[in-house]
């Protein structure tokens, strides 16, 4: 079963690439999916610029951080020429996720 894909994904020239946000800059495709937009540690924005000691102590840098998290993410989904698949957990979505008007979004739980 799976060869007939691998064929068929041969004979259109199908290619699947997996890139970090970052190496993907200055590069597009028919489609992306960006994977791992949670909340917390290990997630997008990462759970350290939430850390309110560190708000306090530098706030400006926090800030600073989290534009530059911003602007990955806006690098990230521009990738896409066609489709965009953003995936995340239910109930632990990234903050980011939040700024996208609904009249662009398409939810679908899995």
């Amino acid at each position: 079963m799976f060869s007939n894909y691998l064929s068929r994904f041969k004979t259109q020239r199908v290619f699947v690439q997996a890139k970090t946000m970052h190496s993907a800059k200055g590069l597009e495709a028919k489609a992306v999916f960006i994977i791992g937009l949670t909340q917390g540690k290990g997630g997008f924005p990462d759970i350290w610029l939430e850390d309110r000691i560190f708000q306090v102590v530098k706030p400006t840098q926090h800030d600073l951080l989290m534009e530059e998290e911003r602007r990955l993410f806006y690098v990230a989904i521009t990738r896409a020429k066609d489709q965009l698949y953003l995936i995340t957990e239910k109930n632990n979505e990234s903050m980011f996720l939040e700024e996208i008007p609904d009249n662009f979004v398409v939810k679908t739980i899995i």
